[in-house]
């Protein structure tokens, strides 16, 4: 009995302060108003499946053109992992990474074509590229909202 109430009393010692301070947080968060995200798109896609499959498997990051050309229209990249003897593409589906294909574009004769990669990352050098590039934009997009002023 005494052991029973012992853990009960430590218990509400630990939990309660939780407790009361948690609708504070939860309830009294400010609106943050008209605040607007970046849409998700490979870049995003890319880093978060190479993190997943980091767990288990050696990963990179393809980067490449899905013109099909050298520094002609938009950059992509997809990460890989290495299974066995073989780097693996990952791909994105809702919420959720799966070993899958190449990513193909729809190239100036109508026909779906492989990315061109042009360069393959390590995981850590590309989360440094992408910070270094995240900072730019941010800077070109404040920039651009205070011009908008």
């Amino acid at each position: 009995m005494k052991r029973a109430m012992l853990t009960v009393v430590l218990i509400a010692l630990f939990v309660s302060p939780a407790l009361a301070r948690a609708p504070i947080f939860l309830w009294t968060s400010p609106f943050l108003g008209e605040m607007t995200m970046p849409d998700a798109v490979c870049r995003h896609e890319a880093i978060f499946c190479a993190f997943v499959a980091s767990e288990r498997y050696d990963v990179q990051v393809a980067y490449g053109w899905s013109s099909g050309t050298v520094d002609v229209g938009d950059a992509h990249v997809q990460a890989q992992a290495k299974v066995g003897e073989a780097w693996v593409w990952l791909v994105m589906k809702e919420d959720e990474c799966y070993f899958g294909s190449q990513d193909t574009f729809d190239n100036s004769i109508g026909k779906d074509q492989p990315f061109l990669i042009e360069q393959q990352l390590t995981l850590p050098h590309y989360v440094v590229w992408m910070h270094r590039w995240a900072e730019e934009e941010r800077v070109e997009w404040t920039m651009n909202q205070e011009e908008g002023k």
